[in-house]
């Protein structure tokens, strides 16, 4: 389930047991991921739920408790924490996380079992998901443009 929160609400607040973290993010509306019994709130940077998933919500549920993909954009300030949240996402039902580092150039695609890491000259691709398939240099394509 989505937390009741304001779009708007400022600071954006993640927690991990309990514990608040200051989410630095453009924009609330993008997913939610929470869990409950462990006082977790998170907002990936991005979330894919599926149409079969939201057709499977029990009746009055509308949006699902966990994305099936996340992804999220590491920074060296979050990169303990962000190493956290995959394995909470994982253990609360998130079948892939993909942990995107700019500074490296790299994707990680963790699911329960394993991390594979793509440099950006490789393609980065899922087996179990056929359509999550893309080059990942074209994640960076825009850093390489900054001045």
């Amino acid at each position: 389930m989505y937390a009741e929160r304001d779009a708007d609400e400022k600071p954006y607040v993640e927690y991990l047991d309990a514990e608040a973290r200051v989410k630095a993010t453009p924009r609330l509306e993008h997913g939610i991921v929470e869990a409950n019994a462990s006082q977790t709130i998170f907002v990936p940077d991005v979330a894919f739920v599926s149409w079969e998933a939201l057709r499977a919500l029990p009746e009055g549920e509308s949006e699902p408790r966990v994305p099936e993909i996340a992804v999220e954009i590491r920074s060296p300030s979050n990169a303990k924490f962000l190493e956290q949240k995959i394995a909470r996402y994982l253990a609360t039902g998130t079948l892939l996380v993909l942990d995107v580092d700019p500074c490296s150039r790299t994707v990680a695609v963790h699911d329960a079992r394993t991390t594979r890491t793509f440099a950006s000259h490789e393609r980065c691709e899922y087996p179990g998901i056929a359509w999550l398939a893309f080059d990942a240099a074209e994640l960076f394509e825009d850093l390489d443009r900054l001045p």
